[in-house]
């Protein structure tokens, strides 16, 4: 009859296979999985240093158009005078018609818009009156700033003025150009609205305006015919 023995849970037959790794490497191998150990836990703290930092630029870059609309409620707004704008480089932009600061300027879209007129080059004219006795150029109706002098301006302008504008705000999602107060608003897109239905000639004036320092102050008196 075949007969066993009883092994104890603290009886291990393997136990002289058993060896430990870290006693049994070489010093030179132990140092080598210490520094590998240690570089492995430095890179893995770095990457989730490295995402929470990310993670907070980005929260603040979502929530700085809020801190910076609370901050101030004329986000677009820069100097006085004519004279204080362009010290601080401020420039005209034909598009809102306003002296604006780099924030709230889209450059390459507003040169385009320079050259997309009807006249020599591209351009635009606009009236010192209504009755269109006086021609103004772009320069004219710039230095017009900070004055109570108004311009008067063709449909022929005024459509695709709308139209400049809403692409400026389309591209904002891109070139993080701050949007002037006075255009956050649904008004301005009523207002739009009647200017690309309106039926009548293109050289009829409908409209005039003074010219800003800064977008956020509307000194615009529009006229609709």
């Amino acid at each position: 009859m075949q007969t066993y023995t009883l092994v104890s849970a603290n009886d291990n037959p393997f136990d002289a296979d058993i060896v430990d790794s870290d006693e049994n490497l070489p010093s030179s191998s132990r140092v080598r999985r210490s520094i590998w150990l240690f570089l492995l836990g430095y890179v893995w703290k770095t990457a989730l240093l490295a995402m929470a930092i990310v993670g907070c630029i980005n929260t603040l870059r979502l929530a700085w158009p809020q801190i910076n609309h609370n901050n101030s409620s004329i986000s677009c707004w820069w100097g006085e005078s004519l004279t204080e704008a362009m010290s601080l480089n401020c420039r005209f932009d034909s598009i809102l018609v306003s002296w604006l600061p780099a924030r709230c300027r889209d450059d390459e879209l507003a040169e385009q818009c320079d050259h997309a007129g009807p006249g020599p080059d591209g351009s635009w004219t606009f009236y010192a009156d209504e009755n269109k006795t006086q021609t103004l150029d772009r320069s004219g109706i710039a230095a017009l700033a900070g004055s109570t002098t108004q311009f008067y301006a063709s449909h022929e302008w005024h459509v695709p003025h709308c139209a400049w504008f809403w692409r400026k705000q389309v591209r904002a999602a891109q070139t993080g150009v701050t949007i002037e107060e006075r255009f956050k608003s649904v008004w301005h897109v009523e207002h739009c609205e009647m200017m690309f239905k309106r039926r009548g000639s293109l050289d009829d004036i409908i409209a005039h305006t003074g010219v800003a320092l800064g977008g956020d102050r509307n000194i615009s008196t529009q006229r609709h015919q």
